[in-house]
């Protein structure tokens, strides 16, 4: 029987708004105490670390996620094996920083001076790593196992747990980005291992079969993912490249403040996903859960582009004046954003996940090609208006798979109707 996900995408949404407020809170504080151009350091780290976890871990994590779900394999033996593959996709992400680092590479990708501060840190970026491994390995099990509470008490656990770490080191005055990276760490795995330790006894068996099988599925994934990732932050890759930090701290502050509103969107993709995978049933819900989302993110993004060019520098400071117009320029590719997230979590569920890595393909392609062209005439708005056109670009790409491989009109996952809050209900 089908699990109702209304109530349950509901919960989720709610909870993301406390990790909304709380994950809003701690980015105010961040930028306030250190300022624009500590920000920009850390970020630069967060980029490049995120990037190599998005590189090297073949996306054996979502793999757990779908099979679990679909119990196709014994979930000990499952759980086990992957755990294996894990600490051997650590091992490789964690010798791919350390060559970057000896052999001089960050310099392919940031400035000289950029990369001379990734490069003295770089043991940050080996624990930063190890923490979204454990996190994220964590977390997709328990959405594979569909413990939606649980999950979401741990997504409020991790921005409650960061906020507690940063105060203290502030009012001891030892606050500065070496103790920031280490409180990021700590908000990551501490829960992470609090999920693992749940899953506890599983046997620690390498199985060939398991293995071929989440490699062939997650890699798809895994690109997917990547770039997913350049394309939400090659432009931070460039505006630190043709710009200044404090520009790519201005600029980190509208895209991080942008991407709030994709919140409910992803609460639902969050659910949707592994109810998918084990259900047909619910996959016939997908056009009215994307045209709704569509809806509802458009009208957030109207509320915060009317409400941004007082309130943004309100809340963190004039310094961050200069975010109001690539934050406004934003809000279009947001909205149309939302469309492949959901799309996405119907194609995962499908067992056709490479849909969405040949969208992405297209719209990487297309957004360095005008951020090399716009970043240097337009700055950090240029920037913007190159991830919008993105966005837009491939929602329409992702809109036509959908419509080829289901036969369901555009206009019944893009429009809304009248009466779709009451079918939500039933949902």
């Amino acid at each position: 029987m089908a699990q109702k996900l209304t109530k349950i995408i509901g919960i989720t949404f709610l909870v993301q708004i406390g990790v909304f407020g709380l994950g809003l809170l701690n980015n105010v504080l961040l930028s306030r105490w250190l300022g624009p151009a500590n920000l920009g350091i850390i970020a630069l780290f967060f980029l490049f670390t995120e990037a190599i976890h998005k590189v090297t871990n073949l996306g054996i994590e979502t793999a757990n996620l779908y099979y679990i779900s679909n119990q196709k394999f014994p979930r000990k033996k499952l759980i086990g094996t992957n755990f294996i593959n894990g600490l051997l996709t650590l091992c490789l992400g964690s010798g791919l920083i350390i060559l970057f680092i000896q052999t001089h590479g960050l310099t392919l990708f940031f400035e000289p001076q950029e990369a001379t501060i990734l490069a003295r840190g770089a043991y940050w970026s080996i624990l930063l790593l190890f923490a979204y491994m454990t996190f994220d390995y964590g977390t997709k099990m328990l959405l594979g196992h569909q413990q939606f509470y649980r999950y979401n008490k741990i997504m409020l656990a991790r921005p409650v747990l960061f906020f507690i770490l940063l105060s203290a080191s502030y009012f001891q005055n030892k606050l500065d980005v070496a103790h920031v990276l280490a409180i990021y760490s700590i908000s990551w795995l501490l829960p992470g291992f609090y999920m693992w330790w749940q899953q506890i006894p599983f046997p620690l068996v390498w199985d060939r079969e398991i293995t071929f099988a989440s490699v062939r599925y997650g890699t798809k994934i895994m690109l997917s993912n990547l770039l997913t990732f350049l394309n939400y932050r090659v432009d931070i890759f460039l505006v630190g490249y043709f710009l200044t930090k404090e520009m790519v701290g201005w600029y980190y502050v509208a895209l991080i403040v942008s991407e709030k509103l994709l919140y409910l969107t992803q609460s639902t993709s969050t659910i949707f996903f592994p109810a998918a995978s084990q259900s047909t049933q619910q996959q016939s819900k997908t056009p009215i859960i994307s045209r709704t989302n569509l809806m509802l993110v458009a009208l957030g993004s109207l509320v915060l582009g009317i409400l941004a060019p007082w309130g943004l520098p309100l809340v963190f400071s004039d310094k961050y004046l200069n975010s109001v117009p690539p934050l406004l320029w934003l809000l279009p590719g947001v909205v149309a954003l939302t469309l492949p997230k959901v799309l996405s979590a119907d194609f995962y569920a499908r067992g056709r996940p490479e849909l969405s890595l040949y969208t992405g393909l297209v719209n990487f392609v297309l957004n360095v090609i005008l951020n090399i062209f716009l970043i240097p005439r337009w700055g950090i708005v240029g920037a913007a208006i190159s991830s919008s056109v993105g966005y837009l670009v491939a929602a329409a790409l992702m809109a036509f798979y959908y419509r080829n491989m289901t036969g369901v009109p555009f206009r019944e996952f893009i429009i809304p109707k009248a009466g779709d809050w009451e079918r939500l209900k039933e949902i």
